[in-house]
């Protein structure tokens, strides 16, 4: 743990930094109901997946080995698990646009639980928008894990009471709680905005 960083103290301070999580929130993904409706709600592939990418989320195994290991769950080739995947993916270029809006006046970070792969969806528009991009699979730390959101913390030399994590999973956001940040939990953008203003008010 950060020495400098008290977990569960709270500080009187403004907002300085705003952490969004990529796939859920940036981007649609639909994965584990695709890989549901392949392999008709088999309960033993559903858990082999998650163990599957739990593996891939720490970097434990490379990219291509998960695809592979996930189409042969799927029951199909790698290309068309690819495109059955990708096909549930999409920018959420509304929402990029006012994470543009952010950008003059806070830091911005992506926190995702991702394997190598996440770099063939962030163009380099996209990219630049982020003071840091802090893959798990890169740093072997899953969220909810709370040194993840100490690290990114950290790397933009702000505190945790200052930053502001937004993500789809609640158990993501009690994890980033835990550790002293505030958590949005995402579910559209309109919801999103309303709930973020009065931390941007401060």
């Amino acid at each position: 743990m950060l020495a400098w960083v008290k977990p569960g103290a709270t500080y009187n301070v403004m907002t300085k930094a705003v952490l969004f999580d990529c796939f859920g929130v940036l981007w649609s993904d639909n994965l584990m109901g695709v890989f549901e409706q392949a392999t008709n709600h088999d309960p033993a592939k559903r858990r082999a997946l998650l163990a599957l990418c739990a593996q891939a989320d720490k970097g434990a195994i490379p990219s291509d080995n998960f695809w592979r290991a996930l189409a042969e769950l799927m029951t199909m080739s790698v290309n068309e698990c690819r495109r059955h995947i990708n096909a549930t993916r999409q920018l959420n270029s509304e929402l990029v646009a006012y994470i543009a809006s952010l950008k003059p006046t806070y830091k911005i970070a992506m926190i995702s639980n991702a394997g190598g792969d996440i770099w063939d969806y962030l163009d380099s528009d996209t990219a630049r928008l982020f003071d840091e991009l802090m893959i798990s699979a890169d740093l072997g730390i899953t969220k909810p894990d709370g040194r993840i959101f100490l690290e990114t913390c950290h790397r933009l030399s702000v505190l945790p009471s200052e930053a502001i994590f937004v993500d789809d999973s609640e158990k993501n956001c009690q994890g980033a709680r835990a550790v002293g940040l505030s958590a949005i939990h995402y579910s559209d953008l309109k919801t999103f905005r309303s709930d973020i203003q009065p931390y941007l008010d401060l």
